[in-house]
């Protein structure tokens, strides 16, 4: 054969070339387009960062322009009244589908952050009383009696005068 005719330098040489050629195979095959991949993500990284800086920009613009015109929406105190207002019909119409007298409605102030507190006075009988109770448990937000005071006139069948606070959680 070819092989065992050649000299040792010449062999070792083949066997280097053979090794060289396996590696740009090897290289061209798995480790090229894998660094292509690696280049054209960071690329478009690059990309997305500079849309994120000019979005930063325009963003820093507009809460510039607004300051200056006089135009702040507060989002945060907007959801809190549109959460006050949610909580009130609620309360509202669980009064009257138990059909309490609701007399006032006085918002508490000093509330914490996700709670509304409500101030109550209504008469009504126990079952009216009984079926407000159920009725709050029903709703789709939190509802909670914190205080209920209720006084008689004493009769059979009296009716109760309640004043409640009670806490609507959202």
């Amino acid at each position: 054969m070819f092989i065992f005719k050649l000299s040792n330098r010449e062999k070792n040489l083949l066997i280097v070339m053979a090794i060289f050629i396996s590696i740009y195979f090897f290289d061209n095959l798995f480790f090229s387009p894998i660094l292509q991949e690696v280049k054209r993500s960071k690329d478009k990284l690059r990309d997305f960062r500079m849309e994120l800086r000019v979005a930063e920009g325009k963003i820093r613009i507009l809460e510039t322009l607004q300051k200056k015109v006089g135009i702040i929406y507060d989002e945060s105190s907007n959801t809190r009244q549109t959460r006050a207002l949610q909580a009130l019909q609620n309360i509202s119409y669980v009064t009257t589908k138990s059909k309490l007298n609701l007399i006032t409605v006085r918002p508490i102030l000093g509330q914490e952050q996700g709670n509304l507190k409500f101030g109550l006075s209504c008469t009504g009988k126990y079952k009216n009383l009984y079926d407000f109770m159920v009725y709050l448990n029903e709703l789709p937000m939190m509802v909670i009696i914190d205080v209920l005071d209720c006084t008689s006139n004493g009769a059979v069948d009296p009716i109760l005068d309640v004043k409640m606070t009670v806490t609507a959680y959202y």
